[in-house]
Parts: C-alpha cells; structure tokens; sequence
C-alpha cells in the first residue's frame, strides 16, 4: 500500500480544526477547513489523495465531528470507488461513511452505504 509522510504541522492543523469545531467557533472552523483543504489540494495521484482524505476524515470522526467529516469521506468513498472498487479499505471507508451519517442523522443513506461495504466484503471472505 502507498504510505506518505503527513507533516506534525498538518496534524496541527487538524487539531486546530477539530478544536474550533467542538467550542462552536464557526468562522474559525470555515477558515481551518479553507486551510486544511488547501493543504491537500497539491497531493497528487488517487493513492496518496486517498490516504491523506483518511487521515482528514478518521481524525475529525474520531474526535466526534462527524458533520465535518461527512465530506472528506465522501470524497475519498468517491475516489476509492473508481480507483478501488473492490478494495477491502475501500469497503472499511464506506462503513466509516456510514458511521457518520448515521451519527448525524441520516440512517437510510447509511443503510445503502453499509451494503455497498457489504457487497465489497464478500469479496474479502466479510468485514
């Protein structure tokens, strides 16, 4: 699998985001993302675009900003669809996707999620 190295500042930045998120702080979490976005935008190539769109996404969903993850997963779920459709992590980032929009409401949109990880799994002997 293709590994990069993310910079301690990128993680900063990450926290920084994360933080300005959970105290409610709008504008400086609209600005953060702008940043965080910009920061990713010169990664080249669907290997590395898709492990740094991880990193983004599992790290705001684990700091329970799943409204705020929703749209990194869904660009890396849309990349790995294309790039790796039956890729076992592919299948792990769209349980994630799931995870979140179900953590935010949206349970039926969850539901066809988890069975596109599903389907995906069975390839892989299940997730």
């Amino acid at each position: 699998m293709f590994s990069m190295v993310i910079s301690t500042e990128f993680f900063a930045l990450l926290k920084e985001l994360s933080g300005a998120l959970a105290a409610g702080r709008t504008e400086e979490a609209e600005r953060l993302d702008l940043e965080v976005r910009a920061a990713i935008l010169p990664v080249r190539g669907p290997g590395a675009r898709m492990e740094i769109l991880g990193v983004v996404a599992q790290s705001l969903k684990k700091d329970g900003q799943f409204k705020a993850a929703l749209p990194y997963f869904r660009e890396l779920c849309a990349i790995g669809s294309v790039h790796a459709p039956s890729e076992k992590n592919t299948a792990y980032d769209y349980r994630y996707y799931a995870e979140c929009l179900r953590a935010t409401g949206d349970d039926e949109e969850a539901a066809e999620w988890d069975e596109m990880a599903a389907m995906i799994g069975l390839l892989h002997g299940g997730l």
